[in-house]
């Protein structure tokens, strides 16, 4: 099956495109009948979120299996430089996917994307994924400390995931809380899914930020559950084992929940 990275990435830069999966394709018909033919790019009743240039509407598709929601999201451009022979986040974001599912890291099923360019220059992207329905961020165990010894189980299993990812040489970029979903299975088990990973890139370690991302992806990852000493030194152990990086890490005094570069070994 096609996939993103098999396209042109210079025509996809200079033209609008379309692009969604084969088993999608009777589905985005009902896709575009629902929106009216055209990507929305303001609030509307079904928006699920909103910002200034980004509008996420979720919509319900036929299935022979079964009918299911997608999450619909589009961003428009006004800047004019900024994705002049450049990929729009969506193409990033779906690349970043491809990236994090070649590495075994569970990823949000992307099924559609595709931009409109005016004399080069980028007006509006999109990109629709499948919703995983019944699920909370990492940030529903903020400031729940009963819940710890399962968010521990959490954040293990996906900081070994974190390090897979810096090993082959990618960047994050938007490790947050916000960006990794869970939801518990009724046989006790949980499912993690990453979302939102438009800000990955590929990076050698010699160049000169290398660094400061892996710790910016570190601190973003654990900083905002407001972890015991024990607890993050425990999470870097797990990270070592994937990835062991000729740095040590310690915690910063003024911080204690923040990781930074403490010396080379």
């Amino acid at each position: 099956m096609r996939t993103v990275k098999d396209f042109n990435r210079f025509w996809m830069t200079v033209i609008s495109w379309h692009w969604n999966r084969e088993d999608f394709e009777e589905q985005w018909k009902s896709v575009m009948k629902e929106i009216g033919g055209s990507a929305p790019s303001s609030a509307s009743d079904n928006s699920f979120y909103q910002t200034r240039f980004k509008n996420v509407i979720l919509l319900t598709v036929p299935s022979a299996e079964g009918d299911y929601r997608v999450a619909f999201k589009t961003s428009r451009e006004k800047r004019v430089l900024r994705y002049l022979f450049r990929p729009s986040l969506a193409v990033r974001e779906a690349r970043g996917f491809d990236a994090a599912a070649s590495l075994g890291i569970p990823v949000v099923e992307y099924l559609a994307l595709g931009e409109k360019r005016c004399c080069l220059k980028l007006v509006s992207a999109y990109i629709v994924t499948r919703f995983e329905e019944n699920t909370e961020s990492f940030l529903y165990f903020e400031k729940k400390p009963e819940l710890r010894a399962e968010l521990m189980v959490l954040l293990k299993e996906n900081i070994v995931r974190l390090a897979k990812m810096h090993a082959a040489g990618y960047i994050h970029g938007g490790a947050h809380p916000r960006n990794f979903l869970w939801r518990r299975n009724p046989d006790g088990t949980t499912k993690t899914v990453w979302i939102d990973l438009a800000s990955v890139r590929k990076m050698t370690r010699s160049n000169r930020k290398w660094w400061k991302y892996i710790l910016t992806d570190l601190t973003d990852f654990a900083e905002s559950f407001q972890l015991p000493q024990a607890d993050l030194d425990e999470l870097m152990a797990e990270y070592r084992k994937v990835n062991d990086l000729p740095v040590a890490y310690k915690v910063r005094t003024d911080n204690p929940y923040r990781f930074c570069r403490a010396y080379r070994t």
